[in-house]
């Protein structure tokens, strides 16, 4: 080209439009219209020119931006000229941009002369209002970006807005959209859409703020935070640092690596905290995780912060932790269905394992059978069968049906619907069997009762126990209200005062405070012990019997077997040792004629002698021989005996068979299988006589008993002792 060409550019605008797919609306496009002025040589140019538009980042040096436009043989009219420019997408993002032009006549196909300076390009005055937005056309929905100008919408994303945030620092990086319709609110470093180079498989996921964090599923949400991903559709993520919401509807309000990885599972808060059942909840806390569907747990988390093995846990289906540390709901056996519905309110270390299983609070506390309860208290368990119950205090058991303890130390409820009220180391160990309270008690045969007091027993059917100590009642109905060393082994006895012996059935022995024993030597007696005298109708007896007033019969009085009075083997139907001193008459008509005689007696065990087995030992032989008339036979077993330890029972049982007086047979092969006739249960570690009384027994005159006895200790860490064991046989006839 001859000459000089000089210009004279006037930037007048652009105009930015766009089509629209839905109702025919034409995009503005890209383009925008660039106008300017010509001289050649010093003159308004006229013709046609080449002209080369070339887009820099910089006034002088820098790299060009988009591709270079050309229009050749322009008309130039004039000197002036409007050409159209289309830089392409993305190149104005709110950094300062040049234009440098290069031109030659049309005729030329020489080099282009670069006009000098470049020109700077600078914003309409509308268009200063928004800094650092910008958008990108396309045939369908334009993307909106804002912020850094490297923040990125993929190629193909259409109705994609990155509102701003976004930096240049790598530390923090650029905020991206990969999907259609998706959306950055701010921050740095967040995505929205899942990156895989499908624009179309993820539906207006958002990310409102904060850093890192990624909108990876159809709808999803975070509202903030750092770190977080939502990648189920329609997961929530409301702040917080490194989470999780993975499955369809989870949603994580906020805290620090929270999970929730199951359909509909929500944490809403705290830290380490996992939610992946469908349906779960964790509230907050620190390490709680809800592992089956519709499980809850409101708070709390793990009793060692550092111990990942200490945090709380539901295992089985719609169970629930309501706060503390270390606990468990649920059975941990790998089935959801097992436990369902446990659940531990609180405390540390307790354990729901079965279905509708409870524990209120605690520590070490276990619920294992279905529908057992444990209100609190520690290393208290309800277990084996269902309806179990352990109201609080320590290391409390209920193992059967029903069974309950409501509080105290070391207390068990075995039996079904068996009870133990408080108390220490008590034990109701028969069906309904209660002890009320105290320490070292025991309930053992059905529906007995121990009211309360120490190292007492109640070891027959429906016997009774008021109180005090090491009393023992073995007969069926057979009762105590209490004192001491008391026993009632008789069926409907009742022995009270101190070592009162109601060894028969129907007796009523009551003791004075003397220290020896007082016993009854036959069925259906009324005996009192009363150093003092009995009084009746007077408070200050001079006599062993006093009554103050008459006493009067109407009608006659049958006693059926004997009443003493002072002594305790009556030799008359009414016999008082001492004076009965009476304002009225006493009669006394018929006569009775009892013919009473020993058959046999014997100390077979007269030194100390103790076993420490837990099955019966056998401790003597009693042999009775033939009689030579039909008769009744009685036995009465005295022992002299004790336990190891308080509360630790000694029990000496009495098996007995009858035999023809010719028999051959080997008599030892029925020792452990001959009936049970009487068991005494010793539970005082002090020496003291117990009794049996035995019978009556039918036997004729070809006839033969044998008794054999066992003892045995309850605890093989504690012996049952025996120093004494003395036995008289008796033989009754009776004639009217």
């Amino acid at each position: 080209m001859k000459g000089a060409i000089a210009t004279t550019l006037v930037l007048a605008g652009a105009l930015l439009w766009s089509p629209n797919a839905a109702n025919g609306q034409t995009s503005m496009g890209t383009a925008f219209t660039y106008q300017g002025r010509l001289l050649d040589l010093g003159a308004p140019a006229d013709g046609d020119y080449d002209f080369e538009f070339t887009l820099y980042d910089d006034a002088t040096a820098g790299s060009s931006v988009g591709s270079a436009v050309t229009e050749d043989d322009w008309p130039v009219s004039h000197g002036l000229f409007s050409v159209t420019l289309d830089f392409g997408s993305d190149v104005f993002t709110g950094d300062a941009r040049w234009l440098e032009i290069g031109v030659r006549r049309g005729t030329s196909t020489g080099a282009y002369t670069y006009l000098s300076p470049r020109q700077a390009l600078t914003p309409a005055p509308y268009a200063m209002a928004l800094p650092g937005l910008w958008t990108r056309q396309n045939t369908t929905s334009a993307n909106l970006i804002g912020g850094y100008n490297g923040n990125t919408v993929t190629s193909g994303v259409v109705g994609a807005t990155i509102a701003g945030g976004g930096s240049v620092d790598p530390f923090f990086g650029i905020n991206r959209v990969t999907d259609n319709y998706n959306a950055v609110g701010g921050g740095v470093d967040n995505q929205a859409g899942n990156g895989d180079g499908d624009p179309t498989n993820v539906f207006v996921a958002v990310v409102s703020g904060g850093s890192g964090n990624v909108a990876s599923g159809d709808g999803t949400t975070i509202g903030g935070g750092a770190d977080n991903e939502a990648s189920g559709a329609w997961a929530t993520i409301g702040g917080g640092q490194y989470h999780d919401a993975t499955a369809q509807q989870s949603t994580v309000g906020g805290g620090w690596y929270n999970q929730a990885t199951a359909q509909g599972a929500t944490v809403g808060g705290g830290g380490g905290n996992i939610a992946s059942g469908s349906q779960t909840t964790v509230g907050g806390g620190w390490l709680n995780e809800a592992a089956a569907d519709y499980a809850t747990i409101a708070g709390g988390g793990a009793s060692n912060p550092a111990d990942d093995s200490t945090r709380n846990r539901v295992f089985d289906e719609y169970g629930a932790i309501g706060g503390g540390g270390n606990n468990r709901a649920g059975s941990d056996d790998g089935n959801a269905t097992t436990a369902p519905y446990a659940t531990v309110a609180g405390g540390r270390h307790n354990q729901a394992s079965r279905t509708h299983a409870t524990v209120s609070g605690g520590q070490d506390n276990t619920a294992s059978a279905d529908y057992a309860t444990v209100g609190g208290g520690i290393s208290n368990t309800a277990s084996t069968d269902q309806w179990t119950t352990v109201g609080g205090g320590a290391a409390n058991t209920a193992s059967d049906e029903g069974a309950t303890v409501a509080g105290g130390h070391m207390n068990t409820a075995s039996g079904t619907k068996s009870t133990v009220a408080g108390g220490y180391w008590n034990t109701a160990s028969a069906p309904v069997a209660t002890v009320g309270g105290g320490t070292t008690n025991t309930a053992d045969e059905a529906h007995a009762t121990v009211a309360g007091g120490g190292g007492n027993n109640a070891s027959g059917w429906a016997a009774a126990v008021g109180g005090g100590e090491s009393n023992t009642a073995s007969g069926s109905t057979a009762t105590i209200p209490g004192g001491y060393l008391n026993t009632a082994a008789g069926a409907y006895s009742l022995a009270a005062g101190r070592r009162a012996k109601a060894n028969h059935t129907g007796c009523l022995v009551w003791a004075d405070s003397t220290d020896a024993d007082f016993a009854s030597t036959a069925g259906n007696q009324f005996l009192i012990r009363a150093g003092g005298g009995v009084g009746i109708g007077t408070d200050s007896p001079t006599e062993q019997l006093q009554v103050a007033d008459n006493a009067k019969v109407e009608g006659d009085l049958f006693v059926e077997g004997s009443v003493g009075i002072g002594p305790i083997s009556p030799s008359e139907a009414l016999t008082v040792l001492g004076n009965i001193d009476a304002s009225g008459n006493v009669k006394a008509g018929g006569d009775v004629q009892v013919t009473e005689s020993t058959v046999n007696s014997a100390m077979p065990v007269s030194t100390e002698q103790s076993t420490t087995s837990t099955s019966f030992v056998q401790l003597a032989t009693i042999d009775i021989p033939d009689q030579d008339a039909d008769r009744l036979l009685t036995l009465n077993v005295r022992f002299h005996a004790k336990g190891e330890s308080m509360g630790q029972t000694a029990v000496f049982i009495v098996r007995g068979f009858c035999y023809g007086d010719g028999s051959t047979t080997d008599l030892a092969d029925f020792h452990s299988s001959a009936p049970l006739l009487g068991a005494i249960h010793i539970r005082s570690s002090v020496y003291s006589d117990y009794r049996l009384n035995l019978g009556p027994f039918a036997v004729s005159d070809d006839q033969r008993w044998r008794f054999v006895v066992f003892y045995r200790t309850r605890t093989a860490s504690y012996a049952a002792y025996i120093d004494e064991l003395e036995w008289e046989a008796r033989s009754i006839r009776y004639a009217y």
